[in-house]
């Protein structure tokens, strides 16, 4: 394991580094392990990290098509390009790790700096071990706040400031960069919060949920991507359209309102729009228009749209569960993944058809305690699993 302090590197050094190259070329656990453990530590820059790994991973060169003498020229120009590489053992060494590729990625490195990073690559790097415990903002992979209050509202300002429930938590930046900064928003189980981007679009986060995007936008377009669910309100701007990325599939707009659910550790995903018009592409590159008051999903590996009443997919943003006669045990599947919580029902109170509304903003308990007044059902806690039963009093 590499003993380097690597706080001072910028990508250039990351791509001569020879546990780096390594660690990207095969990778490994231990290896993943190191790096997670020194970006979550802020002992890295993450996008002079970030932009050394896509370097390495976007570019390939076989090196037995570039001879010596073609080392030498690509040298010279590299060198020409930039002053800071001075010696010629520096490049060598370079090549000896990674062959011919570190001389091509160091030309590309310096014609394309001001190029973004892709929002998904670099929302795999910076991806947080465990689900903390209260909503988390981690800005640049320089700070990380906390929130304890649930629901709060966390806006980009004009000025480039932060502000959280209109308090201040980051001033605008003294000294400009020329890095693209990368911030990630954690929600936990039980908790919503509402996000303004830098844009003006405004994001309403769903429990369980990881949000990546980048502070400031490029000139062209403006990327984020979600793990989870979200509520979309995408501020116009026909110059830039606004692109989310999943997993599954990937949502371009230039100005509408529109759910997605797209929880990486579930099966189901689903878009639904509100209004406006959107392009959905998925992995197989297959492309699908949908118009407002149409959902988009992928089942069993097939891409379905279909006319819904959007109400029960985007009540959660204001902290209710709307459903019309929905199997209990259903309920009790959304019930326990927004909370974290074990629920167990009974096979005759699993059966059951329920119509209403839930208020979320409430704890579990509670909840339970409000549909067993509406439901023929009661509940226990044993071992900490929820068992729900028929109850046949009612």
């Amino acid at each position: 394991m590499s003993g380097r302090d690597y706080s001072k590197y910028t990508a250039e050094d990351f791509v001569q580094d020879d546990f780096f190259i390594q660690s990207v070329q095969k990778p490994s656990e231990k290896n993943d392990a190191f790096w997670n453990a020194q970006l979550q530590n802020g002992k890295v820059d993450q996008n002079e990290y970030q932009f050394a790994r896509q370097i390495l991973t976007t570019i390939n060169v076989n090196s037995s098509e570039l001879t010596e003498k073609e080392l030498d020229d690509l040298y010279v120009r590299i060198h020409k390009k930039n002053h800071r590489i001075s010696q010629r053992r520096i490049f060598y060494s370079a090549v000896a790790a990674c062959i011919s590729a570190l001389v091509v990625l160091s030309f590309f490195f310096y014609n394309h700096r001001e190029e973004v990073p892709d929002v998904k690559q670099v929302a795999q790097i910076i991806k947080t071990a465990e689900e903390p415990e209260q909503i988390e903002l981690l800005l640049s992979g320089e700070k990380r706040i906390p929130i304890e209050k649930n629901n709060p509202e966390i806006k980009y300002l004009k000025n480039k400031s932060i502000s959280i429930d209109s308090v201040i938590v980051k001033e605008t930046a003294v000294t400009p960069t020329r890095k693209v900064q990368f911030s990630q928003l954690v929600v936990p189980r039980g908790k919503r919060t509402q996000l303004t981007l830098a844009d003006g679009t405004k994001l309403w986060v769903n429990a369980r949920t990881r949000v990546v995007y980048p502070d400031e936008f490029a000139s062209d377009k403006r990327e984020i991507f979600v793990d989870g669910e979200i509520f979309l309100d995408v501020f116009r701007d026909a110059t830039r359209p606004f692109i989310v990325k999943t997993d599954a599939f990937d949502i371009t707009v230039l100005g509408t309102s529109f759910n997605v659910n797209a929880y990486e550790t579930r099966e189901e995903r689903d878009v639904v729009l509100v209004s406006g018009a959107l392009k959905i592409s998925t992995a197989d590159n297959t492309e699908s228009l949908l118009k407002p008051q149409e959902m988009f999903s992928i089942e069993k590996g097939e891409n379905v749209i279909k006319q819904v009443d959007v109400s029960p997919y985007i009540l959660w943003k204001d902290g209710l569960y709307q459903f019309r006669r929905e199997r209990l045990d259903v309920i009790m599947e959304r019930l326990a993944f927004y909370y974290g919580k074990e629920i167990a029902a009974s096979p005759a109170a699993s059966a059951l058809k329920c119509t209403g509304k839930l208020d979320l903003k409430e704890d579990l308990e509670r909840v339970l305690n409000g549909l067993s007044k509406t439901a023929p059902i009661r509940w226990s806690l044993k071992n900490n699993v929820y068992e729900i039963n028929e109850n046949l009093t009612k």
